[in-house]
């Protein structure tokens, strides 16, 4: 199925941008902020996995009311906006907490608003027999982007600094615009389904 796909791809794209956004921080406070301590930076991801885990819980009580297509768009608006607000306020000059700001606009949304509602997507879409298989593939391809993240991240740091770091998260969120724009009847047709508003359901 044609969303199937759509919400693998889904996976790669954010698996690739949390892995590239979790190599940003500790060089930027070093090499940009000149602070040789891990704090700053154990601050800011212990703010970004408890943000994470408040915005679980908000998902969680709100699936029954937001489609997966929802929540999606609101995943890819938000990481829009933090793209934006990053532009900003990552240019020289700016301070320590401007740019962890814009940094955790980036990065807490991505899994809670994208990666779960493509995994509820597909998942309400495959009959049960396929749907083990299909975790199986999500899992590993995410894995796999997980490794080329920071990779991919730390060699673009090293050689253009948090401009090159900017663009190539640019690069990645217009995947995700593009994705949402292209697939998003297929989101449609799969979210109407799942709440019983499909042509199948009459």
């Amino acid at each position: 199925l044609p969303v199937v796909w759509l919400c693998l791809l889904f996976q790669v794209v954010t698996a690739l941008l949390l892995a590239v956004l979790e190599v940003v921080p500790p060089l930027a406070i070093s090499d940009v902020f000149h602070l040789q301590t891990p704090t700053a930076t154990c601050v800011l991801f212990g703010s970004a996995s408890l943000l994470v885990v408040g915005l679980f819980v908000g998902v969680e009580a709100l699936t029954s009311k937001l489609t997966g297509r929802t929540l999606i768009c609101i995943g890819v608006g938000s990481i829009t906006l933090g793209l934006v607000a990053s532009k900003v306020a990552w240019a020289p000059g700016r301070t320590l907490l401007e740019f962890a700001a814009a940094w955790l606009v980036l990065a807490v949304p991505p899994a809670p608003l994208i990666r779960t509602p493509a995994r509820m997507v597909y998942t309400s879409v495959l009959p049960g027999h396929q749907q083990g298989r299909m975790q199986g593939v999500s899992e590993a391809v995410f894995s796999l982007a997980n490794f080329l993240g920071p990779v991919l991240g730390s060699r673009v740091l090293a050689a253009d600094g948090l401009r090159g770091a900017w663009l190539l998260l640019a690069l990645l969120i217009c995947l995700e615009v593009m994705l949402l724009l292209g697939g998003f009847p297929w989101l449609a047709l799969a979210t109407d389904r799942e709440h019983g508003l499909g042509p199948e359901a009459s």
